[in-house]
């Protein structure tokens, strides 16, 4: 591992590391093509190749704010130490033959649960892409000019009852009384879609799922990476986008290698600390049954004063 690494492991465990290494992964145009393909039912019918060539140049790498320009939300307004939120990929899609453009954002989320539920994230991301258009995408009164939005959520790490799955969230029509006659391009304007991957499920694994959890494992080898996305999903990986799996493949190795350290060391700790508490125990019988004093159970301690504390707690 060179220098440079092991600096950026010892500065941050690797992991602000990995997680740029992995949007710049997801940049990939090959690697968004295919993510595209399979969820995005208004570009299902082209091929990999021809939704790579629909997507801009501009793709957005953690550069774009979140909350940006919203009124109120002044620079003093924000939480002293919290950090300004940005949108970890924001890009847009042309489809000249039927006039279409739509703008995406992709999220690389480590935790299934992070506190709070994907899709309502979600909703609130795909609803800053649809009020940024005023003025950029359109001109208001001409709201028919909106622009549909996607927000595509890759969920690492999903629990076992989840697995592998996509599920999508979007608007319909429900005519509750007579029926009014629309076009539903006129109001299907955002969607939300959460591609939950487990590595170690493979009953519902298809081909993106299959790319996804090849190309983010962190149990394979960059050889073993290397060959599977060539010769599968003949992603060629002699470019900028193999270094930075390789990246991403000597991180997760040494942020596993930490974590088997840090675990050894929290074992020995809790380990100490559970003969402390055994032998606080057994001083403790002794005395209760008279065969040792006090002052003999406290030449018996390194610390005196911690055993005095927990014995006034076994009154």
């Amino acid at each position: 591992m060179d220098t440079k690494l092991k600096r950026d492991l010892r500065n941050a465990d690797g992991s602000s590391q990995y997680d740029q290494h992995a949007k710049n992964v997801l940049s990939n145009k090959k690697i968004l093509a295919h993510i595209l393909h399979r969820v995005v039912h208004e570009l299902s019918d082209l091929t990999i190749d021809e939704i790579e060539h629909c997507i801009d140049d501009g793709i957005s790498v953690g550069d774009t704010e979140l909350m940006t320009n919203i009124v109120g939300l002044q620079q003093e307004d924000r939480v002293a130490g919290e950090d300004v939120v940005y949108f970890d990929l924001r890009f847009v899609v042309i489809r000249d033959d039927k006039q279409l453009k739509i703008l995406f954002d992709v999220e690389a989320q480590k935790n299934y649960y992070p506190g709070y539920h994907i899709v309502t994230r979600g909703i609130l991301y795909c609803s800053r892409m649809l009020s940024a258009q005023v003025a950029t995408e359109f001109q208001i009164p001409k709201y028919d000019d909106l622009k549909k939005v996607y927000s595509i959520w890759l969920c690492f790490n999903s629990p076992k009852k989840v697995g592998n799955a996509i599920s999508r969230y979007f608007l319909q029509k429900e005519d509750i009384l007579g029926h009014i006659e629309l076009n539903p391009s006129v109001y299907d304007k955002l969607e939300i879609v959460q591609i939950c991957l487990n590595e170690n499920a493979y009953e519902y694994e298809d081909e993106l799922i299959r790319l996804l959890n090849t190309v983010f494992s962190t149990r394979k080898s960059f050889n073993e990476i290397e060959t599977i996305v060539e010769s599968e999903y003949n992603i060629p990986m002699n470019d900028s986008f193999g270094e930075e799996v390789q990246q991403m493949c000597n991180l997760s190795e040494g942020i596993e290698q930490k974590g088997i350290e840090k675990g050894i060391q929290l074992g020995i700790q809790q380990g100490i600390q559970q003969g402390i508490l055994t032998g606080y125990q057994s001083l403790h019988h002794l005395m209760q049954a008279k065969v040792i004093t006090l002052d003999q159970a406290l030449d018996a301690v390194e610390n005196k004063d911690n055993f005095k504390k927990w014995l006034s707690l076994q009154k």
